[in-house]
């Protein structure tokens, strides 16, 4: 069983009959299956663990400093982080960080959280966060993007030299790589991300 998407909803977006190779448990469902691995392994790799849900302990993760009045950026965490900490030229950790607050403008990019620091941010060149990294659960873009991606593998594993018919009967190449598929899921994408 898929953790982004279910052979039902795959089911749905093919508008399988219900009947024949298509009953429920049939020869189609683990065919279904398997593209479903397919896909959540492919999102994975575009996405990395962002949108994984959260574990049950917190872990540090280190970020450079932001200059002066900016927000610090971190990797989505659930929860508030439970605590900062400067880190001193050669690694070592030094003393909490104080006077600091989440703060997630709606403009920001879905996939990253950002604190800030009223006092401002010092010299040091990096501070460590420790939370609890990850979703609380699987964002809901994620999952529409995981079903419509397998049912797109469907079709174009159906269909001879990946062309297929359009409800128009127009005909069209099916892609890997739909660009209405990737927009789902950008927000959760490194920048820099390379698309095959």
């Amino acid at each position: 069983m898929g953790r982004y998407t279910t052979v039902d909803q795959v089911r749905q977006l093919l508008r399988a009959p219900g009947q024949g190779k298509w009953q429920h448990g049939g020869v189609w469902d683990d065919t279904i299956e398997g593209l479903i691995d397919t896909v959540e392994a492919a999102i994975e790799n575009l996405i990395g663990a962002s949108p994984v849900d959260a574990p049950a302990e917190a872990a540090a993760r280190r970020y450079p400093t932001p200059f002066a009045g900016l927000l610090l950026e971190t990797d989505w965490y659930t929860g508030d982080p439970t605590e900062i900490r400067w880190v001193r030229t050669g690694g070592t950790v030094g003393d909490l960080v104080t006077g600091w607050t989440p703060e997630d403008p709606e403009s920001t990019r879905r996939g990253r959280r950002f604190i800030r620091r009223w006092a401002g941010w010092p010299t040091e060149r990096h501070v460590q966060v420790t939370a609890r990294w990850g979703h609380p659960q699987i964002p809901a873009a994620v999952r529409t993007a995981a079903a419509q991606w397998a049912a797109r593998l469907w079709h174009e594993q159906a269909a001879p030299l990946g062309i297929v018919d359009t409800e128009g009967g127009i005909p069209m190449r099916v892609g890997t790589a739909d660009p209405r598929i990737i927009r789902l899921i950008r927000h959760w994408m490194p920048p820099g991300t390379l698309i095959a």
